[in-house]
């Protein structure tokens, strides 16, 4: 079973908050051992999930994105047309597992 800590957590810094999707998501691949990122993502056959996913690289052009997905607990490529929405969280507030986010408690940050 997952587990997240549940200690109060500050929010990213106004300019964090604001950035589009493919920048937190270059951020946090860049910055993997400080934030994860929370996806909403719908695959080509129109199903929609919630996903807890560390960046790893931009492939395709950059038209997809190749990432450790934590809820899954595997690696998974996931086409930038299909990510709807991108938060923030951190790093060291998130413990590896195979629970969805939804389990896990987990704290987003806009």
């Amino acid at each position: 079973m997952s587990q997240a800590t549940t200690h109060k957590r500050q929010a990213p810094s106004k300019s964090k908050r604001h950035q589009t999707p493919r920048q937190k998501l270059s951020l946090a691949m860049h910055d993997p051992d400080r934030w994860v990122c929370h996806i909403t993502y719908q695959d080509r056959t129109g199903k929609r999930t919630t996903r807890l996913i560390s960046p790893i690289r931009w492939a395709a052009k950059q038209r997809n994105l190749l990432a450790l997905c934590i809820s899954r607990g595997g690696p998974r490529q996931f086409t930038i047309t299909g990510i709807e929405s991108v938060e923030l969280v951190k790093a060291s507030d998130v413990l590896m597992g195979d629970s969805s986010v939804e389990e896990m408690g987990v704290t987003r940050h806009a």
